[in-house]
């Protein structure tokens, strides 16, 4: 069980500091990369907290159906309207 846990906080610290190193790694080769490198960055980073989400937050009960691809459709969204307020 330990093990289990300490192999996703691992993985979640890489991703995190992969996430917050793109756009700075594209902005360092060419100034028009950092700005791909932000969207790439924003759509990782709303597909890891999907996942994050979906995985221990709403977790999806007995009997019950989810389609996937419309609830990251609304994450998508919802995160987007975010980030534009």
């Amino acid at each position: 069980m330990l093990d289990s846990f300490l192999a996703q906080l691992a993985y979640l610290c890489l991703f995190q500091l992969l996430l917050f190193s793109l756009p700075n790694i594209t902005f360092f080769f060419d100034k028009k990369l950092y700005l791909l490198g932000s969207i790439a960055g924003f759509f990782v980073s709303v597909l890891n907290s999907f996942y994050w989400n979906n995985k221990y937050v709403f977790t999806i009960e007995e009997g019950q159906n989810r389609n996937m691809f419309k609830a990251l459709l609304k994450t998508y969204v919802s995160y987007g309207f975010t980030g534009i307020v």
